[in-house]
């Protein structure tokens, strides 16, 4: 007999074992059967037991750590009577404990020692069995499963498909689709998708120009002046509008700074004149172009038919800006989607907000070939008005002639919207800085020649356009900007179009309305999204 070669202490189970056994007792000292450094763990004494039933490993149906304690020794500390047989049952969810188990029935007493440490977790039965339980037939493995032999070529065509040359192996190529996209299925099922396939000539080759625009005139503070993408997007339909070498229609702009062309530019710098509006001083800008790469469309079409293994990002985003460029021209972009300047009425959502349906699409690269992915979007969008019809709308109760009641609500309902002005011919949209102070007739700013003098908006408005303010009792809208003072008289201002409407602050009635409009039913779905592929200005227009 050996001792334990362990030098973990753990105390044995007292009082009745957990499946039979039930004498009192302490014990400490050596195993009595097996050595502790020559058996395999389940056997491994932990105390000092009298020998129980030794585990038969020819048994299929209990296991190692079936039933009784080795926590003292292979049998129990204490001298419990020995136990039957019984069937191992499965966990519904093992409790796992560092708790090595012998054959015998669980010591009824509680037994000390030295002993070996389990190497290995021991999942503990939530469900006791009773005793004398007849041991249950083993189950007969299931059947092998046949695989179909369409299946076996499938995943072997895909392997062979993802497999790496000796030359590619450094390179990290896409896992293809082991059906050839759809076309070597056993079975097929017709669906109605918003995809469509794009025709390209793969011999044609887009050409990509770098611009550069600035003012002529040099900046006061020495920083450049910020150009807003529709001043640049003027800049340049006014250049290629008058010059006959850049010709508009071959070419698309994305407002910043790429221009994608069919035909080849002139490259250099050219000066273009252009003003925000009729009594806005005109401004002198350098647009430079400059040939920055040559987009063969060969690319795309070896990527399609798997000759290529990059993806050609920089056409996508070429044929992306071409496809933008007539939603551009004719619809209000909002993000990534593009609306329609005027709402219909029966989209109305009250208290001057509006449901405005649009369109939203991108380029996908398929394994059938380049598909146009067209949906349509629904946002909830501030009616194009005048102001004082929003307001009207917009704010329960309201009435001009009892201004100074409402100018709160007016003030928070108004700031930060952007307006065009309809006393002079202008495009440029100015935002609310708030209301002024004074009353329409009360409104005074200096004069231009000499500050020292004060001019009255009304004779103003009456002298420089042949306007009569009609509302000289309410305020007029602050559009200063860059400390330079505009006010204008609420009658002569128009909601900007596009601007968008938080839904969060829309009411329950209106919510509900722009839910149902935005989860549209399949056919009507469907007929909008056929209309915009027909549509003008959509991105298949001219």
């Amino acid at each position: 007999m050996e001792r334990g070669g362990g030098s973990y202490r753990e105390r044995g189970y007292g009082g009745r074992g957990r499946y039979y056994g039930g004498g009192r007792g302490r014990a400490r000292g050596r195993a009595r059967d097996g050595s502790a450094d020559h058996q395999p763990p389940y056997q491994a004494p932990i105390g000092q037991g009298q020998s129980g039933a030794n585990w038969n490993p020819t048994n299929s149906q209990v296991g190692p750590y079936q039933d009784g304690d080795a926590r003292g020794g292979q049998a129990g500390g204490g001298r419990g009577r020995r136990g039957g047989w019984v069937p191992r049952l499965q966990p519904e969810r093992p409790n796992y404990s560092y708790e090595a188990e012998s054959a015998s029935g669980r010591g009824g007493g509680t037994g000390r020692g030295r002993g070996r440490r389990p190497f290995r977790p021991v999942a503990a039965p939530t469900l006791e069995p009773e005793d004398n339980i007849p041991a249950l037939p083993p189950s007969p493995p299931p059947p092998p499963q046949s695989v179909p032999d369409s299946v076996v070529m499938n995943v072997s065509e895909q392997l062979a498909s993802t497999s790496l040359s000796s030359e590619n192996q450094n390179r990290h190529n896409p896992i293809m689709r082991p059906d050839k996209g759809g076309r070597t299925a056993l079975a097929t099922v017709r669906l109605n998708v918003n995809h469509f396939r794009v025709k390209f000539n793969p011999e044609s080759i887009i050409r990509h120009y770098d611009v550069d625009v600035r003012q002529l005139e040099s900046p006061r503070n020495g920083r450049p002046a910020y150009l807003s993408k529709p001043l640049l997007s003027s800049i340049r339909k006014k250049l290629f509008t008058d010059n006959p070498q850049l010709p508009l229609l071959m070419t698309a702009y994305d407002g910043e700074k790429n221009i994608f062309s069919a035909v080849r530019l002139p490259e250099g710098e050219f000066k273009v004149e252009s003003s925000e509006g009729e009594d806005v001083m005109a401004r002198t800008y350098i647009f430079s172009i400059k040939l920055v790469n040559e987009l063969k469309l060969c690319k795309l079409r070896d990527y399609l038919s798997r000759k290529a293994y990059s993806i050609p990002r920089d056409i996508l985003q070429g044929m992306d800006v071409v496809m933008k460029e007539n939603p551009v021209m004719h619809m209000v972009p909002v993000g990534r989607s593009f609306h329609p300047y005027e709402s219909c009425p029966e989209d109305d959502l009250g208290y001057g907000i509006t449901a405005s349906r649009g369109i939203r699409y991108s380029l996908k690269p398929t394994y059938q070939g380049l598909a146009l992915c067209l949906d349509y979007s629904v946002l909830a969008f501030r009616k194009k008005m005048p102001v004082l019809d929003f307001l009207a709308e917009h704010i329960p109760d309201f009435n001009v002639n009892s201004f100074r009641r409402f100018r709160r609500h007016v003030d928070q309902a108004l700031k930060n919207l952007k307006v065009n002005v309809t006393h002079r011919r202008t495009k440029q949209k100015y935002v609310i800085v708030g209301l002024t102070r004074d009353d329409t007739r009360n409104v005074s700013f200096p004069d231009a020649n000499d500050p020292q003098v004060r001019v009255r908006l009304v004779d103003y408005f009456r002298e420089k356009y042949d306007n009569n303010i009609r509302y000289l009792d309410i305020p007029c809208l602050d559009l200063s900007r860059n400390n330079r003072m505009n006010y204008v008289p609420m009658e002569y201002c128009v909601l900007a179009e596009g601007q968008i409407y938080p839904k969060d602050d829309l009411d329950r009635d209106a919510a509900f309305m722009l839910k149902d409009i935005s989860l549209a039913k399949p056919y009507e779905r469907q007929s909008k999204i056929c209309g915009m592929v027909q549509s003008k200005d959509g991105p298949c227009g001219y």
